[in-house]
């Protein structure tokens, strides 16, 4: 990793993060003991994207009012047939079919992978509920594994001791863009 850069470490005073900016360094990384960037302090302004309110913006907005005008507000229509088709040619694939969230791609995958009631799927503690949720929709056992606090992801070394002839799958969180490795 290249350390060659102006870091603060976590903790430091407001006073101290806001005299150390300048027209140079506009963002300072924040590091924990290990040398880990853990946070970040800038001095303008952030634009927040809430979790769960919805993005209109350019032509979504009218395709969304066309699918409520016209009923097509599930996981058929004009649309989501596009978008498949769409998706297909991009991919090169034979097939593509779009699906209303998270927790329902993940049942899929795991449909697709032939996991059945009984089999094992060990899958990250620090994850979102939909994880979990896809595999007892399976039918199958959810192993929670322990994360690498450096990482917030899973290891190796977290995986292997969970290990079992019922073990299928393993299903990685890439968490808060940390791609697991």
């Amino acid at each position: 990793m290249n350390r060659n850069f102006f870091s603060l470490p976590v903790g430091t005073d407001n006073e101290k993060i806001l005299s150390s900016f300048s027209e140079q360094i506009r963002i300072i990384p924040l590091i924990d003991a290990d040398g880990c960037i853990v946070d970040f302090a800038t001095n303008k302004k952030v634009r927040q994207i809430p979790v769960a309110a919805p993005q209109l913006d350019g032509n979504e907005l009218a395709y969304v009012t066309e699918c409520i005008r016209t009923s097509w507000i599930s996981s058929q229509g004009k649309y989501v047939r596009e978008f498949e088709n769409i998706f297909k040619e991009k991919m090169k694939v034979a097939g593509a079919l779009a699906v209303s969230n998270g927790t329902v791609a993940l049942h899929l995958a795991l449909a697709a992978l032939g996991i059945r009631e009984g089999d094992e799927v060990i899958v990250p503690n620090f994850t979102f509920a939909a994880s979990v949720n896809a595999i007892l929709y399976a039918g199958a056992v959810p192993v929670l594994a322990d994360i690498d606090p450096k990482t917030w992801n899973l290891s190796a070394e977290t995986i292997r001791p969970l290990l079992t002839e019922r073990t299928k799958a393993i299903m990685p969180v890439h968490l808060y863009g940390h791609p697991c490795d």
